[in-house]
């Protein structure tokens, strides 16, 4: 499993609050956008996110 998760874990260490928001919202859960100074993810980030979450067999 830690295989499995590592890529997404790396995202989610490097992007912080984002991508951990941006992640529940595509395992369905309602997440706001982060507080300010932290920006939302881009298009790109949330792709790779997203890929990340797939490979792992998450989404």
């Amino acid at each position: 499993i830690q295989s499995k998760i590592v890529q997404a874990d790396f995202i989610g260490m490097d992007k912080g609050v984002a991508a951990l928001k941006s992640g529940l919202n595509m395992l369905g859960y309602e997440a706001t956008v982060p507080r300010r100074p932290t920006r939302p993810l881009s298009s790109d980030e949330k792709s790779e996110l997203r890929e990340a979450f797939e490979t792992a067999e998450i989404l």
